[in-house]
């Protein structure tokens, strides 16, 4: 049997919102990020579909262990004007810069940080339920991505996700 190989068919990009901070819970410390926009595209370039606003993040940040758990939830429209939504779930791996933005905190002195991540990064699975018949394929799609987060002055500008299918 041989491994599965991965095939990349899509980079989405999203912008969130500040994120609203929910306190210290058993699991972690909880957070909210509304999704404003973003674009899906082909692995070729070409545009796929618009990531629609309301949709967002419920993280769980272990913040000792520089680790975010991700639940995630969008809705997309692509140009039929279908919708997709997606389900995004799996952990990032931060760097303590990274970690303070995700707190409101962007800029600020992270003083010394032994995480071992020098360039905050995550893998994430993603689920699709569409109606479209140009991509019902991703309802049945395994896709994995790797994350990517631009950080700004003000914190997280976007998370850029690279995403592969999982193919035989």
């Amino acid at each position: 049997m041989s491994l599965p190989t991965l095939n990349h068919v899509f980079t989405m990009a999203i912008t969130p919102k500040e994120p609203v901070n929910t306190g210290e819970t058993p699991r972690g410390k909880a957070n909210w990020f509304e999704i404003s926009d973003g674009t899906i595209t082909g692995a070729d370039g070409e545009h796929i579909a618009d990531v629609l606003s309301g949709g967002g993040d419920y993280l769980t940040r272990y913040v000792d262990d520089n680790v975010a758990e991700v639940d995630m939830r969008l809705i997309a429209k692509d140009s039929a004007g279908d919708l997709m939504r997606l389900t995004v779930s799996g952990y990032d791996y931060l760097d303590r810069a990274t970690m303070l933005a995700l707190d409101g905190r962007a800029g600020e002195d992270p003083g010394n940080s032994n995480s071992g991540v020098t360039e905050p990064y995550g893998f994430e699975v993603l689920k699709f339920n569409t109606a479209s018949q140009k991509y019902r394929w991703l309802n049945f799609a395994v896709l994995l991505a790797r994350v990517k987060f631009v950080v700004g002055n003000a914190g997280i500008e976007s998370v850029v996700y690279t995403t592969y299918q999982v193919c035989n």
